[in-house]
């Protein structure tokens, strides 16, 4: 269970670890809030769709598939995602809110399709170790790219109603431990950027670089 649960953890760093996440070309909606208090409505968004797949973690395979949508606050997401990946590097002065739709555990997953699902603060493995839910958070940083705000998604749902030509759905009341929130519709196209999954989940970053 403690090997499925870095599996876990591995996913949360992808809404709240390095400050820059990549996006795909725009998109449309409505997705508006509060995020570390003060009004966010983000500038550009975009998604990664991860294919069912294995990794070896500590040992132990494990299965994922997974969906991630951004929101950020500066324009060209993939582009700048695509220039410097997605495993170590960190936005100054941004704010990037992410929502990751997971299918993980001990057992091999099926993709992550349309559905509403259930944003956690903690994900509790059922009895063969596997999960379905949200993680979701936020990263704000200064012109040093030192944090100065984050936090983990702790309640609402996300709906995903089509993953044919985008990803498009709605945050509904996605809330933050730290009292920040989200909702709304969204329409994510998917940044052209082959996220290796496997490596995220093993990532051993520890000084990541910043980008102005």
């Amino acid at each position: 269970m403690r090997r499925h649960m870095l599996v876990v953890a591995a996913l949360g760093l992808a809404a709240c670890g390095g400050g820059g996440y990549g996006g795909g070309g725009g998109g449309g909606g409505n997705v508006a809030g509060t995020l570390a208090g003060a009004p966010f409505t983000p500038a550009d968004m975009g998604a990664l769709i991860v294919s069912p797949t294995s990794c070896t973690v500590s040992g132990q395979t494990v299965y994922v598939a997974a969906i991630v949508i951004g929101f950020g606050s500066w324009a060209n997401l993939c582009g700048y995602v695509q220039t410097n990946g997605l495993l170590c590097a960190n936005k100054a002065n941004a704010t990037i809110s992410s929502v990751i739709v997971a299918k993980a555990g001990l057992s091999p997953q099926t993709a992550v399709g349309p559905g509403t699902y259930q944003v956690y603060s903690q994900f509790q493995p059922d009895a063969n170790g596997n999960f379905t839910g949200v993680s979701a958070g936020y990263n704000k940083t200064n012109g040093m790219c030192t944090l100065t705000a984050q936090s983990n998604g702790s309640g609402g749902t996300v709906t995903i109603s089509s993953t044919s030509y985008g990803v498009s759905g709605t945050l509904n009341s996605v809330a933050f431990a730290d009292g920040s929130n989200l909702s709304g519709s969204f329409d994510a196209a998917i940044c052209n950027y082959s996220l290796d999954i496997c490596g995220f989940i093993n990532n051993t970053c520890t000084t990541p670089t910043c980008i102005q």
